[in-house]
Formats: structure tokens, C-alpha cells, sequence
């Protein structure tokens, strides 16, 4: 089998999808956590204020997705993209002004999710449509590349930085975002507006599978919650191992997740996006089965690098696949509904584990449910699509 290849022109389109991914989705969400206990020590804030301001980028991100097609549709596509590179930007350093407070920290943290939000939906859209059908899956596999990259590079440098300060380590974060932006602003196509009315007939013979992916996608939502959230906890509290071991974890965690979406993405162009994401979704339920079975270092650390090596993958294939599915010129319409799904179950999940881990203190049920959740959307989604694998489309 003949397998495509990138010209200079492609690679550069797609290293300017995974730049924009770096700032929006990376810096922007996953820049935070390894902050949050520089600027509590700091003082700057409470550590209760420290995590709402988490929770304010969550419902930012929600906002942003129900919103990014909305402003697509008015605005040129580019000028969304390039509008949220240069707020995110201004938002890292606006939150390293002296002074800066729980308020401003919070608003700021809403912003960023915002932002995230309207390159995660316009982005792959852009992308996808310059690419021959043959490239696609490794064109979204380096957009979200993006994300891993900034996951493993503020998790191992933000704590070394911080030693300076939060506010050198956010202004830090506003030199690789600003550096990140010109990037994907001297390379990212043109893009007009979105189209505001559907295309008669256009992928309504994949409605039953449109819906499988978003039942899928959702639980994938429910599932990933669960690691980013209890994994290290479950690590060294409920294992009782060393802090040092958890912070290993979660730096293979993240280093995973940077080379995993460029592996699906090969395995995408080779597959499909619809089977590619059925694989990918069984493999990380495999991840949180073992996760749950285990207290073996060795294998807790393969675990995670199973999660964490599917975890960004699984929204790059959704992404393709829904493009597969209604078609590029309808992809961001439909990858806002995922989007939104995913976000909404993701919270939900939050909730619901924290419950259940407030009655029953055992974190191997938490996992247990994360891969039955998953498990099970998977066999929901085949069973809609009857197993089919959409058409690619040029």
C-alpha cells in the first residue's frame, strides 16, 4: 500500500495547526496545573480560588464551543483563530501584573477556555481541507501533538521556572505563546466564513453514525476525566508511593500524549478514522482496567503511558471522523456538537467520581467505571454505524 506523503507546503499547514493547538488547547489548559502550587506558596491567591479559576477555564471551554460556529459563521474563519492566539496570548500576561488577584486570575482563566474552545473546532477544519485525503490523519495526529508538546514541556519546566516566581513563569508562558502565534499566523491558510445553512443531503446516509461517534466521544469525555484528575492521587495517596514516582507518572503521562497522536495519525491514513478510533478507544479502556486491577509500579506506569498515548488521539479521530462522516464543510458544525458533549460529560464525570469516591474511598472503582463507560460507548458507536467505516471524502 502506497502511502502519502508530505510536501514542504502540507508540513508547514499542519505544523501551524499544532502551533495554534500548543497555545489554545496546551498552554492554555494544561499550562495551569503545574502553576497551581507556585502561586498558592506565593500567596497570590487561595488554593480554593486557585481551583475555581480552574473550573472558570472548564465552563470558558464550554462556552467557546457553543459559541465558535456562531463566530465562524460572521467572521472569517482566519480571523477567529488569529483573534484567539492573540487573546490567549494577552492572557498570560495579564495574569503576571503584580497585584493580580483571584478575580482576575478567574476572568483570565475563563478567557483562555474560551479561546481554547475556538481553535479546538475551527482549527482541524482549516486543516483537513488543505490536505489530500491520504494526509489528513497525520495532519490532525500533529495538531494535537501540539497539546502533548506543551503538556510534557510545562510539566517538567514550569515547577523549575516557578522557583523565579509566577509571574516570570507566566510570562514564560506569554513568550512561547506569542512565539507559537506567529508561527501559525505566517502558515495557517486562508479560511472565509463558515457556511450558515446545511448542505442538502450532505452526510444524512451517516446519521446513525454521526450519533454513534457523539455517544462515544461523550464517553470518552466521562473516561478522561478520571486519570487527570485521580492518577496521581491514586499514586501516592492511595498507594502510598513517593511523590516523586507520581510526578514520574504524569510526566510519562504527558510525554505520551506528544508522540501518540502522531502514531494514530499514521495509523488513521492507513485504517480510517473510524476504526482507528475504535482501536485507539479500546486501548485506553485497557489503560484504566489495568489501572484499576494493579498497584504495581511497573505496570501503573505502563498504564499510564497506555492512557495517556490515547487520550489526545482519541480527539484527533473523532475530529477526522466526523469530518469522514458529514463532510469538511460541515465538520466544525458537527465537531461543536462533540465538543460540547465531551465538555459537558467531562464535568459530569467530575461530580459523579467525586461522589462515589466520597462513599466508597476506593480509587480502583473509579477507574473500573471509567473503562466500562468506555467500553461500552465503543460497542454503542458500532452498533449505530453498523460497523460501517464512512467513505473518505476529497
Amino acid at each position: 500500500m502506497t502511502v502519502a506523503r508530505f510536501s514542504r507546503h502540507d508540513l508547514m499547514i499542519a505544523i501551524a495547526g499544532g502551533a495554534a493547538f500548543f497555545v489554545g488547547n496546551g498552554l492554555g489548559r494544561f499550562g495551569y496545573p503545574p502553576l497551581i502550587p507556585i502561586i498558592v506558596a506565593e500567596g497570590q491567591v487561595s488554593s480554593e480560588s486557585a481551583h475555581l479559576a480552574g473550573a472558570a477555564n472548564f465552563f470558558g471551554y464550554l462556552l467557546g464551543a457553543i459559541i465558535a460556529v456562531w463566530l465562524a459563521q460572521r467572521l472569517s474563519v482566519w480571523r477567529v483563530m488569529m483573534a484567539a492566539l492573540a487573546i490567549a496570548t494577552v492572557s498570560f500576561f495579564a495574569c503576571a501584573v503584580p497585584g493580580a488577584g483571584a478575580w482576575t486570575l478567574e476572568f483570565w482563566r475563563f478567557v483562555s477556555g474560551v479561546t481554547g474552545a475556538l481553535l479546538m473546532i475551527v482549527a482541524p477544519g482549516v486543516i483537513m481541507t488543505d490536505m489530500a485525503p491520504g494526509l489528513r490523519g497525520r495532519a490532525v495526529g500533529i495538531l494535537f501533538a501540539g497539546i502533548g508538546l506543551a503538556m510534557a514541556l510545562t510539566g517538567i519546566a514550569l515547577p523549575w521556572v516557578g522557583k523565579s516566581g509566577s509571574a516570570v513563569a507566566w510570562i514564560v508562558l506569554g513568550l512561547l505563546s506569542a512565539l507559537a502565534s506567529l508561527v501559525a499566523w505566517r502558515y495557517m491558510p486562508p479560511a472565509g466564513p463558515l457556511p450558515s445553512r446545511q448542505v442538502q443531503g450532505e452526510g444524512s446516509q451517516w446519521r446513525g453514525a454521526l450519533l454513534g461517534l457523539a455517544i462515544a466521544y461523550a464517553g470518552f469525555g466521562f473516561a478522561l476525566a478520571v486519570p487527570t484528575i485521580f492518577l496521581v492521587d491514586y499514586v501516592v495517596r492511595g498507594l502510598n508511593m513517593s511523590i516523586a514516582f507520581g510526578s514520574g507518572m504524569w510526566i510519562a503521562f504527558g510525554c505520551s500524549a506528544a508522540i501518540g497522536p502522531l502514531i494514530w495519525g499514521q495509523i488513521a491514513d492507513r485504517v480510517g478514522f473510524g476504526l482507528a478510533n475504535r482501536l485507539c478507544q479500546g486501548v485506553m479502556a485497557m489503560g484504566l482496567a489495568l489501572t484499576a486491577a494493579t498497584n504495581m509500579p511497573t505496570l501503573l506506569l505502563g498504564a499510564a503511558i497506555l492512557i495517556g498515548a490515547t487520550a489526545l488521539p482519541l480527539g484527533a479521530l473523532a475530529s477526522g471522523r466526523a469530518g469522514e462522516l458529514v463532510g469538511l464543510t460541515l465538520h466544525a458544525r458537527a465537531w461543536s456538537v462533540l465538543t460540547v458533549l465531551f465538555s459537558l460529560f467531562q464535568a459530569a464525570a467530575g461530580y459523579v467520581c467525586a461522589l462515589l469516591f466520597s462513599h466508597f474511598a476506593s480509587y480502583p472503582l473509579i477507574f473500573a467505571l471509567a473503562a466500562a463507560v468506555l467500553a461500552g460507548t465503543i460497542l454503542i458507536e458500532i452498533g449505530l454505524s453498523g460497523g460501517r467505516a464512512a467513505p473518505r471524502r476529497a
